[in-house]
């Protein structure tokens, strides 16, 4: 999907994770979003040519991300917060922070990654360089790109971890599902 933000649309997206990042009540939220700030979390691209492939498509991918997640978590008994909802939904793809740049109207992978299989556990560490994430935040960043990961893209995980991870944290699949539906809509 091509597409391009205005630069009040990427504000606008920036005012709202911001926002929902406010809602954080943890020990290193603050350097988190400064860390945010200085990057180009509201600037860089989600994709070099699958899904939001655009200046901001990162941050609106997140945020879509983030939205559709919420009301789901809220139907499973026992889940995650809010908080934790927030966290995941807007850190998922974070190791895509200046991981593209953009060579004569193409988006290019500055780096290799992805093809390493490191991608959600990639976007772990780097949120836990600021914050603490429980186990099952870790898991539902880590195993974000569901069956894809195991199949379809690189061998990030086997399907018996996946398998372990959902039956542990059924959060897991509901934000894979999230994720995926995200990224393929037109």
């Amino acid at each position: 999907m091509t597409q391009n933000l205005t630069n009040s649309q990427i504000v606008k997206n920036r005012v709202s994770v911001l926002n929902l990042l406010s809602e954080v009540k943890r020990p290193g939220i603050s350097d988190l979003i400064e860390y945010l700030e200085e990057s180009s979390y509201f600037l860089s691209p989600a994709s070099t040519k699958y899904h939001n492939n655009f200046y901001g498509g990162l941050c609106l991918h997140s945020l879509k991300v983030t939205n559709m997640f919420l009301p789901r978590i809220n139907k499973i008994e026992n889940s995650l917060t809010r908080e934790s909802a927030i966290l995941c939904g807007l850190l998922h793809d974070t190791c895509k922070i200046g991981y593209y740049n953009n060579i004569n109207g193409e988006w290019k992978s500055s780096k290799n990654h992805a093809a390493n299989g490191l991608h959600g556990v990639l976007s772990v560490e780097l949120a836990e360089q600021y914050i603490k994430l429980t186990p099952e935040e870790e898991a539902v960043i880590k195993f974000h790109m569901g069956l894809f990961s195991v199949y379809g893209y690189v061998k990030e995980y086997s399907a018996e971890e996946l398998y372990e991870a959902i039956s542990k944290y059924p959060s897991v699949q509901i934000f894979a599902s999230c994720d995926n539906e995200e990224a393929h809509r037109k």
